[in-house]
Order: C-alpha cells, then structure tokens, then sequence
C-alpha cells in the first residue's frame, strides 16, 4: 500500500527537476573589479575581494536595500538574527539572484561558501530531533536543543517544538534548519 504514496511523490520531484532544468539561466550580472577600481591610486594594488554597492534585492519587495560593503580578502563571517537576509546576501554575491539594483563586482570568481541546504523530513521539529527512536528521552532531547542553540528559536514559533517544518523546512529559515538538523 506504501507504493502509491511514493509514485505520487517521484512525479512530483520529476516535475521540480523539470522545472529546475527548462528555468532560463541566469545572466551574469556581477562585475569584475580592476586595478583602477580600488580605494587610493592605480598604484595602490589593494582591492577588496567583493565590493557591492547600492544592493537590493526583491522585486516586489525589497529583502535588502542599498546594501554596501566591501570585503577584504581572506576568511569572512557573515552574522545577524534569524531571516535578516543572510543567506540572500551569499546568494546575491555567487550570482544565484539577481539584484533589482545596485551592483555586486568581484575581484575574483573563485567564492567558497558553505550552504545550509539540509535535508529535513515532513513532521514537527521535536519528531525530526527525536528520529526514529520509539523511546522519548527529555534529558537527552533537552541537552540537544541546549547544545544546538534552539531555545530562542523554539520560543519564537507560536507551537514551540511541535512547529510543523513543513516541505524540506520551509517554515524555518537556514540558520533554523541547520540547528535542527544538527
């Protein structure tokens, strides 16, 4: 009887793949910094490794606006509360989204970055930490969101741990998911 549940749910992933691959691609719209673009004279040979000015993102609605910043090379962290547009940023800087204004230039293609794209199944976040485990453990369950930083998370849903994640987790941002998943 559980065959029929999965043949619906593969006709559904192969209509998202479809849909992924007959997607236009996108069109390179960061820019490539030069000598002449950095701070001081041609001479001064310091550039930053991503420079964006003016950024915004969203169309209907701006998720950033007249973002700037300029990233020096080497090791950066990038921080802020829970659906602040983090991942957007990230995104927006690999080219993955299109700004509606502003401009994202680099003085490098070479960007390593680290997605928070995990895997979560339907279900509430308490089902998804506890697993397939039969057997409840609250001191072992309790330690865990400890030690995945989830408190605050969970107090901010209005159902607490019994959230639905929904559809891979769309109910959570990328930081959320990540923490559950954890």
């Amino acid at each position: 009887m559980t065959i029929v549940p999965r043949a619906v749910a593969s006709f559904a992933g192969f209509d998202r793949i479809q849909t992924f691959l007959l997607r236009p691609s996108l069109s390179e719209q960061r820019t490539r910094l030069s000598l002449t673009m950095g701070r001081g004279t041609a001479t001064d040979t310091i550039i930053p490794a991503i420079q964006i000015q003016h950024l915004t993102l969203g169309k209907k609605y701006a998720i950033l606006k007249d973002i700037d910043i300029e990233i020096s090379h080497g090791l950066t962290i990038v921080s802020g509360p829970t659906g602040s547009g983090k991942s957007t940023l990230l995104r927006a800087i690999l080219g993955e989204i299109t700004p509606s204004g502003g401009s994202v230039n680099l003085s490098t293609q070479r960007i390593a970055y680290c997605a928070q794209k995990p895997w979560l199944p339907s279900g509430s976040i308490r089902e998804t930490i506890q697993g397939c485990s039969a057997h409840f453990d609250e001191e072992w369950y309790q330690k865990v969101i400890d030690m995945c930083c989830l408190t605050h998370d969970l107090k901010s849903h209005p159902a607490g741990d019994e959230t639905q994640i929904g559809s891979r987790g769309l109910n959570l941002s990328g930081g959320q998911r990540q923490r559950v998943v954890s």
